[in-house]
């Protein structure tokens, strides 16, 4: 499966995922996001994250029989090439936090269509977790930024997109199987699906 090194480097990691408890989520989500000014504040900031208010709930819900949890932090900030605000969730398999997920708005898609959210999610030990497990949560997620379409074409469109995260992250796996890789994610759209769960 994996070198010795990573075995022993990760013992407990991998424990954790192949033996752990699903984490029920406490959510401490911030009260506003004006928590730190509204200086850089745009109007589609305040819908985005109005809008994901009860995203937690909803994709918890979702994912209640799997070993994924979504956890919401009261952090609003993020952004390399500066500030941008959203939501930020703590990622866990099972009892071991694995990554962070962020949303926040798509500013094109925002500008051109009236509303959009992106969803960008690093998810640690991916390489440790099985196949199926990731795939089932990617496939959700992605229904959670589609636009709504016909169930069949969504389906296919979700599949798509899977795989080719998926492949992406194990060519660098395999490039480089002396290291644990994250897996990079990023979903786009008009959230039309999810919201319809609101």
């Amino acid at each position: 499966m994996f070198g010795n090194k990573l075995q022993r480097e990760y013992k407990d990691v991998i424990r954790g995922i192949k033996e752990g408890q699903r984490r029920e989520p406490k959510h401490t989500p911030a009260s506003s996001i004006e928590k730190h000014g509204t200086v850089m504040l745009r109007p589609e900031h305040r819908i985005v994250f109005d809008d994901f208010s009860k995203f937690g709930e909803i994709i918890n819900t979702m994912m209640h029989h799997g070993p994924f949890s979504f956890e919401e932090t009261d952090k609003i900030e993020f952004g390399f090439d500066g500030p941008d605000y959203g939501r930020i969730y703590q990622v866990w398999y099972n009892a071991t936090p694995v990554g962070k997920l962020t949303i926040g708005v798509a500013h094109l898609l925002h500008a051109t269509e009236g509303h959009g959210a992106i969803a960008e999610m690093d998810l640690d030990y991916a390489q440790f977790m099985p196949e199926g497990e990731i795939r089932d949560m990617l496939r959700t997620m992605w229904f959670m930024f589609a636009k709504t379409e016909d169930g069949a074409v969504m389906r296919a469109k979700a599949d798509l997109e899977v795989v080719m995260i998926m492949t992406r992250h194990l060519w660098e796996v395999v490039r480089e199987p002396e290291h644990v890789h994250a897996m990079h994610v990023r979903l786009e759209g008009p959230y039309e699906h999810y919201a319809g769960y609101l």
